[in-house]
């Protein structure tokens, strides 16, 4: 063609949810449906150029001022907002402040331009509602005309009126990106150049969404998965995990005395597969989502007494319990490293709490918990860290708990003398390849050998307690066995501990159905652990029993 089409320095380029056609803009707008081997152009200059009689001349369009610049065509064609449930349906904005729509595919566009938009007012972005093809919410961008302020609007009618809908964004923020949640009606997000906000009644009230995301430029927003993505300024991609509690959060939440959000589908992954040096703190690197299962809860108002946190399987059977009255414990660790690798404050790993977690909360307000998918941590007389660190977010210790089975179970709140219950959805990882028999064997195992552990340490701690009880009136015969018995040489029941300690690991390694060979070690070691009893029971002290 001998057209000539300008783009901007962040052209537009936006897939069709229905049908996956490509689109992209300039004055005019292309599509193509195979991957953009080839374009067809699908509208007119949709800018506001004027033609004809009322057009300005060449001269004029060589230096414009800022209307006869729009009139010679230099806007171009900025947000495109294909509909979630037409293929033929699409909306499009442009910089220079127009907003039109085609419902045939592109044979005929139609202005449906809000009054309230000033030329030159950037259409930065277009949100098209998944239930009601008639609403539509606009993001105008104000700054470049020096308007230093919000611009959302709202159509209920297909564009044949607009209202405006950023009551609660500060006056002195300028909106870039509105979205629509695509599960909740009335469920907006926005971003402004300094932050997010959410409006929960369809953007009559706004409120800050930031918490913890920096004061900065946010670009785009999209809802992916459940999750909220967002794409700033020089600042990264952020996101946000779980938009379950905006979603499920009513106008009668406040007045609630607590609640147990409904979690999403938990991801049984391992969470950091990382066996080499960490990348030191220096480095900058993304953050993973937490591992495990999300669940969030809110109190209206302080708890009155401690509250806990149940998981059951399907059978009942409780598989973990968590409370608010957990304290930290001092696990027997030597730490060759910073601090600063261990987490939040440099701080142990709390009882029942996953590596860089937080514990229960009983404050006002809303909360988050992350279940790392795995049953209690065995006793062990030693632990180990791992390597797969990340500087603040925490390190491991090794051994932990064995993973539970994909399946389905329930969380249970229990605050204030109430109990809130909510069905919670393991799925497997989707990259692993395993059947169900051979991780229900893996997790036999698994909880065979911490077990044993366990008993292990159980005895080892009760000989010590006998030695230091007894101090000197214990016979020196006596004492050296005891002594022995505990921490000799092999066998011992810190050799057999140590073993077990190493087996836990190994059969939780990997998913997969576990080798023989781990099965003959724990009947070896076992064994070994019945004589050992054996010879505490002969050699306890009276006091002791």
């Amino acid at each position: 063609t001998s057209v000539k089409y300008r783009y901007t320095w962040i052209s537009p380029l936006e897939f069709s949810p229905v049908d996956h056609a490509m689109y992209f803009g300039a004055q005019v707008l292309f599509r193509s449906t195979d991957d953009g081997d080839h374009w067809q152009i699908v509208s007119p200059d949709l800018s506001g150029k004027v033609t004809g009689d009322g057009a300005p001349s060449a001269g004029a369009c060589r230096d414009p001022d800022r209307a006869t610049a729009r009139a010679c065509g230099f806007g171009v064609i900025y947000t495109i907002a294909p509909s979630p449930t037409s293929a033929s349906t699409i909306w499009v904005g442009t910089d220079d402040g127009l907003v039109q729509v085609t419902r045939d595919g592109g044979a005929h566009w139609r202005d449906v331009t809000p009054k309230q938009i000033p030329a030159w007012g950037r259409v930065n972005a277009i949100a098209l509602s998944p239930a009601d093809s008639d609403v539509a919410y606009a993001a105008v961008d104000l700054h470049r005309i020096d308007r230093f302020e919000p611009l959302l609007l709202k159509t209920t009618d297909g564009g044949r009126s607009w209202s405006r809908i950023d009551a609660g964004i500060p006056r002195d923020e300028y909106t870039t990106v509105v979205r629509a949640d695509p599960h909740k009606a009335g469920l907006l997000y926005a971003g402004t150049d300094r932050g997010l906000y959410v409006s929960f009644d369809d953007g009559a009230s706004w409120q800050s969404l930031s918490l913890d995301f920096p004061t900065a430029w946010v670009r785009d927003l999209l809802v992916h998965e459940g999750d909220l993505v967002a794409a700033t300024q020089g600042r990264g991609i952020w996101i946000l995990d779980d938009l379950a509690p905006l979603r499920q959060a009513g106008d009668d939440l406040a007045s609630q005395p607590a609640r147990l959000f409904a979690p999403p589908a938990a991801l049984r992954v391992r969470a950091d597969e990382n066996r080499d040096t960490p990348w030191p703190p220096s480095t900058p690197l993304g953050q993973n989502p937490p591992s495990g299962a999300i669940l969030d809860y809110w109190l209206g108002g302080a708890a009155s007494g401690p509250i806990t946190l149940t998981i059951r399987d399907e059978a009942g059977r409780v598989v973990r319990r968590f409370s608010s009255a957990d304290t930290a414990e001092d696990l027997p660790a030597t730490r060759y490293f910073q601090t600063g690798w261990l987490g939040p404050d440099g701080r142990r790993v709390a009882a029942g709490t996953p590596y860089g977690g937080r514990p229960l909360s009983t404050r006002a307000g809303m909360h988050r918990f992350v279940w790392d998918l795995r049953y209690p941590r065995p006793k062990a007389l030693a632990y180990g860290y791992s390597i797969s660190a990340v500087w603040k977010e925490g390190e491991p210790l090794d051994p932990e708990g064995p993973l539970v089975l994909p399946g389905r179970y329930t969380a249970t709140l229990h605050a204030n003398g109430e109990d809130y219950t909510q069905p919670l959805s393991v799925k497997l990882d989707p990259r692993a390849h395993v059947d169900a028999e051979a991780l229900r064997a893996q997790l036999a195992l698994a909880l065979a050998v911490d077990s044993t552990l366990d008993r292990a340490v159980s005895t080892h701690r009760e000989v010590e307690a006998a030695l230091k009880a007894g101090g000197t009136s214990l016979a020196g015969d006596r004492a050296d066995s005891l002594r022995a018995l505990a921490d000799g040489g092999e066998p011992s029941l810190r050799s057999v501990a140590g073993v077990l300690t190493e087996l836990a690991g190994r059969v939780q390694g990997a998913d997969a159905a576990p080798a023989s060979g781990l099965r003959d070690v724990l009947e070896a070691y076992r064994k070994e652990l019945d004589g050992l009893a054996a010879r505490w029971e002969r050699l306890r002290p009276a006091t002791s029993r």
